[in-house]
């Protein structure tokens, strides 16, 4: 059976979503036919993933340097919103690889959502690279935080962040295993993979210090372990 892998929206426990596909990246777990589904912050994860940058050693430091970066000595990470896509990217966008916009067409699949309709979309095809990264700002376009009102693209307009969860994948023969950092509102399909221990409102929704990210990494690595290596809960 193929395996795709869904990451729901985490704001910035995203460690913990990290830690996980990092798991599955180390052991093989997506086949050539696999795909991956991403929106807001799980988006950066499913980037990471899809694109075969090495999520452990390369783009989890990227990913803490660029929260930082982008927070500044700011107490909450209501940042200045018009610097932190440019600063973002800036640092984490030299962690892809030159052909990433490549290696992500048609197996990676970031959610969007269009305004003024808030249309929710898929996209899952990438020309350019760039064209990788103004998907990926679209999906992580939250209102005063990383932008003003929402991000104008090249290709799809205005668009704001991809909204709270993914799809599963429908194809035939496919098992998708979604990740998530605890509840979200609304919530309509659960996690297969979720922390075991409790996530606080502080670890989410402010950026929490590095030694406290490191911990959700390391947490989602141990509970991607945990599922894998029980073989009743591969189909549940």
């Amino acid at each position: 059976m193929t395996l795709s892998l869904a990451f729901n929206g985490a704001f910035f426990a995203w460690p913990y979503q990290a830690g996980v596909a990092a798991y599955a990246q180390e052991h093989g777990m997506l086949g050539d036919q696999s795909r991956i589904y991403g929106t807001s912050s799980g988006a950066v994860v499913a980037v990471m993933l899809a694109t075969g940058v090495d999520i452990a050693k390369v783009g989890m430091p990227a990913g803490l340097e660029a929260n930082a970066r982008a927070k500044g000595d700011r107490v909450l990470p209501f940042f200045a919103p018009t610097g932190v896509i440019p600063t973002y990217f800036e640092i984490f966008g030299r962690a892809l690889p030159a052909d990433a916009h490549e290696r992500a067409t048609n197996r990676l699949f970031i959610a969007v959502t269009q305004v003024p309709r808030f249309r929710r979309r898929l996209i899952s095809t990438f020309p350019t690279r760039e064209a990788l990264l103004d998907a990926l700002a679209a999906s992580i376009a939250i209102p005063g935080v990383t932008v003003p009102l929402a991000r104008r693209t090249a290709a799809h307009g205005w668009c704001l962040d991809g909204g709270p969860e993914v799809p599963d994948d429908d194809r035939s023969g496919v098992q998708t295993v979604r990740v998530g950092v605890g509840p979200r509102v609304p919530m309509l399909k659960p996690d297969h993979i979720t922390p075991s221990k409790t996530i606080g409102l502080a670890q989410r929704f402010l950026i929490a210090p590095e030694r406290e990210r490191r911990e959700l990494f390391s947490l989602g690595y141990a509970d991607a372990a945990r599922y894998w290596t029980r073989p009743t809960e591969k189909t549940a």
